[in-house]
């Protein structure tokens, strides 16, 4: 799954660029604890029962090294607003929805998108 997510203040704007689907196996599927910052992915059932989930850690920021001017290496942080985030999960038959939640400051979850399949 390949989406489009574009942040104005607090608000998103998430659009699904496309969904391939593909057989086989993936060899080890990212299902660590949320933190703030993240965004958990969830395949779910005509139920709204949960197939499988991924978390994909802080997408919004990534962290470059750089030289400085004395040699030495120097850390530095940069926020986005507006990325392409592919997301590889493993696809369950039953999956009827993907829903993409950011999770808040306050570990509480925000609905992103949701997608029939």
């Amino acid at each position: 799954m390949n989406y489009h997510i574009k942040k104005e203040d607090q608000e998103y704007q998430v659009a699904l660029i496309n969904t391939i689907i593909t057989e086989g196996k993936l060899k080890k599927s990212n299902t660590s604890i949320a933190k703030p910052g993240d965004i958990e992915c969830q395949l779910l059932s005509q139920d709204n029962t949960v197939l499988n989930q991924s978390i994909i850690k802080h997408p919004f920021t990534k962290r470059f090294e750089t030289m400085a001017e004395d040699g030495s290496l120097k850390s530095k942080l940069i926020e986005f607003q507006e990325i392409d985030l592919p997301i590889k999960m493993q696809y369950h038959p039953n999956t009827k929805y993907i829903i993409l939640y950011l999770i808040t400051e306050t570990n509480q979850k925000i609905e992103l998108t949701t997608n029939r399949l």
